[in-house]
């Protein structure tokens, strides 16, 4: 369209719908103005807003169109520059159009013009998702939905179970361990209950035992539980693993720290070199179920607390060792730390769960 056109109001190239702009005869400007104005009159230089950097030259424009091919336009079979001309601002018309319209740029101002232009905004794509909340820690992340329904049911998580004591026996002195490989024999006084679907209850005289090691504490695992505590007169293992002289590690109640915790020596000793503790961020509720997990990543000497699903804290414990004994629920290492109140569905890994699948052994049954 714009070939030799001499200078004068034109339809926008940019396909702004009654929209006119000014053709200087060798270049759009930055000038609009809407059909309905007059027409008559050239453009003002002197108050033109618009110095020449802002003007749109048609030769700059004829970029590798965006749309399909324009339908051929015939042209007189003479000045075949011309004819060139005409062709490439007629592409260049096209793509300023493709580009107002579709996406990257918005070019010019939007609704009815007034004259200037708007400086070009970037537009993310529909798709992109929204840029994660700074310093959301990772318990905050969305867990991967198991299928396309909200209601849907949870995909298990399975993958590295070693062990799986439901503790919902309604008698004896035996846990059965739902993976088939390590029951837990009851020492002492143990009852059962059919709160929370079953679990077994703890006096503070009473613990459960496998009959040899579940974990190679020295590698990856993940331990967790469903706690509730009846009271904080002392220390209160939930689920460890025997040393010798200590426990290879301690998911409990914490009477020092007065919280839940995740805790593991640097050597298995009466008196260990060094402990190597990370606790929950506030004091634990009694008589109320609480989901507890510890992960250890032998890999990175990570280890990480949840409570109820949510990240409490992580640190580096570069010491790992491996405990030989049983693996126990309700006490510690040498009968000490035995646990009052009620403990169900203790779960062992022999990976590091990822947030999101802790989130979900978090998530309570619907009832």
């Amino acid at each position: 369209m714009t070939g030799n056109l001499e200078q004068g109001w034109y339809p926008d190239p940019a396909g702004v719908p009654h929209r006119l702009r000014w053709w200087d005869g060798s270049a759009w400007t930055g000038r609009t103005k809407d059909e309905a104005d007059p027409e008559d009159g050239p453009e003002p230089e002197a108050d033109d807003p618009f110095p020449a950097a802002a003007r749109i030259p048609a030769a700059e424009t004829a970029a590798a169109p965006l749309l399909a091919p324009v339908a051929p336009v015939l042209f007189e079979a003479v000045e075949p520059d011309r004819v060139r001309r005409r062709v490439v601002t007629g592409i260049a018309a096209v793509a300023l159009a493709a580009v107002s319209v579709t996406g990257g740029y918005l070019w010019g101002a939007h609704g009815k013009s007034s004259g200037t232009t708007a400086e070009p905004v970037a537009v993310p794509p529909a798709s992109a998702p929204p840029a994660p909340r700074p310093g959301a820690p990772a318990a905050e992340s969305p867990a991967p939905a198991a299928s396309g329904s909200p209601d849907a049911p949870l995909v298990p998580v399975t993958a590295g179970l070693v062990a799986r004591w439901r503790l919902d026996e309604k008698s004896g002195s035996t846990a059965q361990d739902a993976a088939g490989r390590r029951p837990a024999t009851v020492a002492g006084s143990v009852s059962w209950s059919a709160d929370r679907g079953g679990s077994a209850v703890f006096a503070g005289n009473g613990s459960l035992a496998t009959d040899g090691p579940v974990l190679d504490t020295a590698k990856s695992f993940t331990v967790t539980a469903w706690a509730k505590l009846a009271d904080t007169g002392g220390q209160g293992m939930v689920v460890g693993q025997d040393g010798t002289q200590v426990s290879g590690f301690y998911l409990h109640f914490n009477q020092n720290a007065k919280t839940w915790a995740f805790a593991r020596t640097s050597n298995d000793a009466a008196n260990p070199t060094a402990w190597s503790t990370v606790t929950a961020q506030a004091p634990p509720k009694t008589g109320v179920w609480t989901h507890l997990t510890g992960t250890f990543d032998a890999a990175t000497s990570r280890m990480v607390l949840y409570v109820d699903g949510v990240l409490q804290g992580e640190l580096t414990h570069a010491a790992p060792w491996s405990a030989q004994g049983p693996f126990t629920i309700g006490r510690a290492t040498s009968n000490v730390d035995r646990f009052r109140g009620s403990i169900a569905d203790v779960e062992v890994f022999d990976r590091v769960l990822t947030a999101a699948e802790v989130r979900q052994l978090a998530t309570p049954p619907k009832s």
